[in-house]
């Protein structure tokens, strides 16, 4: 499973570097604005959404994209934003595809380690900017349900492993220079 896994990061990694490539060279990368931005409903998407307009301006289209896809396409994650919780899928998690669970592990590390990190870095005011809900949940909250397949997923693949696919994963996101 792990291999498997790892493969699947890899590929994802060599097509971001692919895109990065193409990007530098002048190839179009046109993005459909609408589905870099479908995202940002799970994030109550107003013009006054502090969380969503700190996305929305600092994190880079490729980046939401890639969550976007995520969202679109992972039936965990999809049922997330459904308002299932980590529950319905406790024990449960090594069943999936490798690439599913590399895609949770992603989410994950976008939601919890590289939004907070960037508020971090850019945010002169995190406190208000996190009072938003992200699929009916407090932003922490939500963070909080994460950890708990965060800590199932690094249960069965081992601390180290688990760790080299969320630093791989943190290669997908960008900010806005």
């Amino acid at each position: 499973m792990f291999a498997g896994l790892e493969k699947s990061l890899s590929n994802l990694v060599a097509e971001k570097m692919a895109h990065e490539e193409n990007k530098r060279k002048g190839a179009s990368g046109t993005l459909n604005r609408r589905n870099a931005l479908d995202v940002t409903y799970l994030i109550e998407a107003t013009s006054t959404n502090r969380m969503c307009q700190f996305i929305l301006s600092h994190v880079k289209k490729a980046s939401l994209a890639y969550v976007n896809n995520v969202l679109n396409t992972n039936p965990i994650i999809r049922s997330l934003s459904q308002g299932l919780k980590y529950e319905h899928f406790e024990g449960t998690l090594i069943s999936y595809p490798t690439k599913q669970v590399g895609e949770i592990i992603a989410w994950i590390v976008f939601w919890s380690d590289f939004v907070s990190g960037v508020l971090e870095d850019f945010d002169p005011n995190i406190r208000e900017t996190v009072q938003c809900c992200i699929s009916g949940m407090p932003y922490e909250n939500y963070c909080t349900e994460l950890g708990k397949f965060e800590k199932e997923i690094e249960a069965i693949m081992g601390p180290y492993i688990f760790q080299e696919l969320k630093d791989t994963a943190t290669f997908f996101f960008d900010t806005v220079e």
